[in-house]
């Protein structure tokens, strides 16, 4: 678990979108695009907020939308549920790049131009030509090259790539645009409306924004002036026109009022003002807009119900209207009349609003929330309405985007992200500290090896995911070896960092930040929303920024690079540290634990390493697993009875260690079988130290076992043996550390229930211990007491698929007898060369090469090695090697092979003999009617299944005998 690195997030848009990613020039609950600014998201997972009348949303750079609050007609998008005072993801809703909130539903516009609407329904505002509700996602009908989105309170609001708008929903205001009263269950186009690249919609009435010319229109009601036409007694306008304004870069709409933001940094408001929301003390609505006094340099606005905020370059977030529930965050609850700063909030970065509560992104990276809180709103996971901002639980410290072009983009702020802390001299990060602060200890980054009850799964060096051993849950993955208990290449993942295993399920963390899971998902381990097993990778929700994993039984663990802890799965001991019993299919954050450096999964606990050195744990501790000196159980996280300036964590089923900055090992927990390492099979609640054990690096556990290796790359084990999983060369238990003699230069270690795995210095993967369902993954079920070379890193033959040898090959290749072309080819039908069958038999034998200085040809060091070893003598080949081999010379090397005796010059074996012996064994078969043709040539797949057939006799097994080809071979005796 070395090597940590920050992630950073870049937020790329496919399709037309090819510039931008933001909320460029949109107004309350919208999304726009605008061609001529570019902004980044870097490092960010953040980069969209909106809020509606009970809830709230939060897009994040991976795509994944997050909701929480009322509820009420499936607004949050995850289904019948209850009232979420958290957020979470949706379920299913990917690779989305801008949301929207209306009063009731909501939209979400992904990447290939289409939308997505969900929530109330029921005057046609989800666009799918029903007039019902949905509480999941649901596609718009008809709808494409969209670029800009908005809801309002019962309709909905899209702007295309041409510059059209199309509208759906509620029209009884005109708000639709097209020219009737009549509602709508599908997208219409409002008529009249050009050259628009955003739009803005929270009450009944519509606002977009021209490209061309900065003219903002509008439509609908206009019942306080809304509109901007100058005239109030008009109520209503049902096709766009243009307001008095101009010149404007964005637009935000409020319930009964208005806003644009000019190019000039100049912010102006219309339409009703009985709250103040205008920004004057007059009191008196506005038909027409007029400039905000004291406001400049502004580059977001967001109008809420009845109040507005507008965000300057500099970060201070101004706010004026109404009040009543804190919507100005200054600590009272009475109106705001005229434009004041917000308190303690000069460093704002993104802003949203909601009816009447306020989401904030900071310069720092916090997102925080206030004002009404009657649903659960604002994420803190309380109903308290807050007159001061509280930080949004289980998103976690989200840093911000930095900008390469310093406008206006209606969601965003200029400034420089938060530090991260130092960076290592290896290139790797620092952990997540306040501010810039040093820290005493390094992130650890995920491993490359990882073991679960009775599987096994590497990062190969080519950044790719093998996986092989029990698969009764998909755990290794979609594709069965051909071979049992051989790796199998994982599809779908690429540029993987580590990998980690729980009981039946894995994990793999991409090099962007991103974590993918597999197998087993009953209690909602995948981290998916769902409950049901795949053997094909999906993502976990929401993850991004994540620099090291670790999986328990039947629940995942992630760390991300700002220090924070984020768990899902079960929890039926408090195991995922939410102070709660309560199990979640999705990620969800600790909250108050931070400064993390590294993570570690028991069976039903955890442990984490802050950057001061401190240990905390939580979850099951029945056998003293937390350290905390008692054997109750913790749902929150504890720091361990009076332990610091640990390096390193590790844990396994019931028991924990760590690793001290003097290279010393410390454990506590569970032990039975001496898994605590100190000389004693008692355990302990407190953590003791493990004698006579030093300079160690790496540490690891296993069910009831542990593995360390040294600075020097030698490693030790000790606790449970039964199965060998301590490599001693004896099945057996052992209470203080061992060194594993056969092992030196390891870099990377693996424990399983019952087995063990180590990268070597070379690259080789070894393992030992049980190996029941192939988890060894040497072709057996063979237990080892021994480190055994895992065998079988091999990506199929693009031309042997459907081949009658295609299962043959594949095995072989497995094995290492025979090697493929460099394309990726075998060539089964081209005749075997007699070269290449020399090499095959060298490689079956596993014969340690003879190479010599005049050697000129691949093939010599082969020759001289079987020549060397009497397997084949002069005669033997009577031919060039580069030409093919004829089916005796096969037969006499074959069997010379498997009879040492054979190899005997002395013996005087006749080429009669060595027909009727390979033909009695069943190692030649006949052609048509038994015919040997002894001088005919075989293909390359007719010498891989002679090889099988070579092996299985040399293994002591029975061959199928073809009688045929034994009366044609008794026939050259005579």
């Amino acid at each position: 678990m070395r090597g940590g690195q920050t992630v950073k997030t870049a937020f790329r848009k496919t399709a037309f979108i090819v510039l931008v990613f933001g909320l460029l020039f949109a107004g309350a609950n919208s999304f726009s695009f605008f061609p001529s600014a570019r902004a980044a998201d870097a490092g960010g997972t953040i980069v969209q907020l909106a809020g509606g009348k009970g809830y709230s949303m939060v897009l994040k750079a991976d795509g994944t939308v997050w909701t929480w609050g009322d509820n009420l007609h499936g607004v949050l998008g995850r289904g019948s549920v209850q009232n979420r005072y958290v957020p979470a993801p949706i379920p299913g809703l990917d690779h989305v790049v801008a949301i929207a909130a209306g009063t009731n539903h909501a939209l979400a516009l992904k990447s290939d131009g289409m939308v997505w609407a969900w929530g109330q329904g029921s005057r046609g505002e989800l666009g799918n030509k029903a007039a019902v509700d949905s509480d999941v996602p649901v596609p718009v009908s008809g709808l494409s090259n969209v670029i800009a989105i908005a809801a309002g309170n019962e309709h909905s609001v899209a702007a295309t790539k041409d510059g059209n708008v199309w509208t759906w929903g509620s029209n009884s205001r005109g708000q639709l645009g097209i020219g009737t009263t009549d509602d709508s269950t599908v997208p219409v186009q409002a008529v009249g409306a050009v050259s628009v690249v955003s739009v803005a919609s929270t009450g009944n009435y519509t606002l977009a924004l021209r490209g061309d010319n900065g003219q903002v229109m509008a439509w609908g009601d206009n019942s306080y002036g809304q509109l901007g036409l100058g005239n109030i007694g008009k109520t209503m306008v049902s096709s766009p026109t243009s307001a008095l304004v101009g010149d404007a870069k964005a637009i935000s709409a409020g319930s009964t009022f208005a806003m644009a933001l000019k190019k000039n940094g100049r912010v102006w408001t219309w339409g009703s003002n009985k709250d103040g929301q205008i920004g004057d003390d007059t009191g008196k609505d506005k038909p027409y807009p007029s400039e905000v006094n004291g406001l400049e340099h502004i580059r977001s606005v967001q109008a809420g119900s009845s109040f507005a905020l507008a965000l300057a370059e500099n970060g201070t977030l101004y706010g004026w209207g109404q009040n009543n529930v804190g919507q100005m965050a200054n600590g009272s609850i009475v109106d705001q009349i005229e434009p004041a700063a917000v308190p303690n909030m000069g460093n704002t970065y993104r802003i949203a609003v909601g009816d009447n509560h306020v989401l904030v992104q900071t310069t720092s990276g916090d997102l925080l929330a206030w004002g009404n809180n009657a649903f659960g709103q604002l994420g803190d996971g309380t109903t308290d309405n807050k007159t001061a901002p509280v930080r949004v639980a289980g998103l976690g410290q989200i840093a911000a985007p930095v900008l390469d072009d310093v406008t206006a983009d209606g969601n965003g702020a200029t400034g420089s992200t938060g530090s991260t802390g130092s960076t290592g001299s290896d290139g790797s990060s620092g952990s997540t500290g306040s501010a810039g602060s040093a820290i005493a200890v390094k992130v650890s980054g995920p491993s490359a090896l990882a073991a679960g009850d009775a599987f096994s799964v590497a990062v190969q060096s080519d950044r790719t995911v093998w996986a092989w051993g029990d698969n009764q849950f998909g755990q290794t993955g979609p594709n069965a070896s051909t071979l049992p208990g051989m790796p199998v290449q994982i599809p779908g993942l690429s540029n993987i960092s580590g990998v980690a295993a729980g009981g039946t399920f894995a994990l793999a963390l991409g090099g962007d930040g991103k974590v993918w899971s597999w197998g087993q998902n009953n209690y909602g381990q995948l981290g998916n929303g769902l409950s049901t097993p795949t053997a094909s990778p999906v993502a976990v929700a929401g993850l991004t920024n994540v620099v090291d994993i670790a999986a328990g039984n039947a629940f995942g663990v992630a760390l991300k690079a700002d220090g924070t802890v984020w768990t899902w799965g079960d929890n039926s001991y408090g195991q995922l540290g939410l102070g709660t019993n309560a199990s979640y299919n999705a990620p969800m954050q600790i909250v108050g634990l931070d400064h993390v450096v590294d993570i570690a999964a028991g069976y039903r606990h955890v442990v984490a390493l802050k950057s001061d050195g401190t240990v905390w744990a939580w979850g099951d501790n029945s056998m003293g697993e937390l350290g905390d000196g008692t054997n109750a159980g913790r749902r929150s996280p504890a720091v361990v009875f009076e332990f610091s300036g640990a390096v390193k964590v590790a844990a396994g089923r019931d028991e924990t260690a760590a690793v001290k900055q003097d290279g010393t090992v410390w454990t506590w927990g569970y032990n039975l079988y001496g898994e605590l390492g100190d000389g004693t099979n008692t355990s302990r609640n407190i953590p003791g130290k493990v004698p006579n054990l030093t300079d160690v690096a790496e540490l690891v556990g296993g069910a009831y076992h542990m593995i360390a290796v040294k600075s020097t790359g030698s490693v030790w084990a000790w606790g449970w043996g039964f199965f060998g999983q301590l490599g001693s060369q004896v099945a057996d238990s052992i209470n203080m550390p061992k060194q594993i003699l056969s092992l030196s230069g390891a870099k990377s270690l693996a424990a399983g229930y019952a087995h063990s795995l180590a990268v070597q210095s070379n690259g080789s993967i070894v393992a030992w211990g049980a190996n029941y369902s192939g988890q060894l993954g040497n072709g057996s079920d063979n237990n080892s007491v021994n480190p055994i070379e895992v065998l079988g890193f091999v990506r199929p033959l693009s031309d042997v698929s459907g081949h009658w040898a295609e299962t043959s090959i594949q095995q072989a290749v497995a094995l290492r007898w025979i090697d493929g072309y460099p394309d990726g080819t075998f060539h089964p039908d081209a005749t075997v060369s007699r070269a290449e069958f020399v090499k095959m038999i060298a490689s079956l034998l596993q014969l340690n090469l003879q190479s010599a200085a005049d050697d000129r040809n691949w093939y010599d060091s082969y020759m001289r090695t079987l020549k060397a070893e009497g397997i084949v003598h002069d005669g033997d080949l009577t031919g060039e090697l580069d030409q093919p081999i004829s089916r005796l010379e096969m037969v006499r090397i074959s069997l010379r092979a498997s009879d040492k005796a054979l190899r005997d010059p002395a013996a005087g074996v006749t080429d009669s003999y060595f027909l009727l012996q390979a033909t009695k064994s069943g190692l030649m078969q006949g052609l048509d009617n038994g015919d040997l043709a002894p001088d005919a040539s075989s293909t390359r797949a007719q010498a891989v299944v002679t090889l099988e057939r070579l092996n299985k006799l040399m293994q002591g097994g029975i061959l199928d005998i073809d009688p045929a080809a034994v009366v044609e071979a008794l026939h050259y005796m005579d």
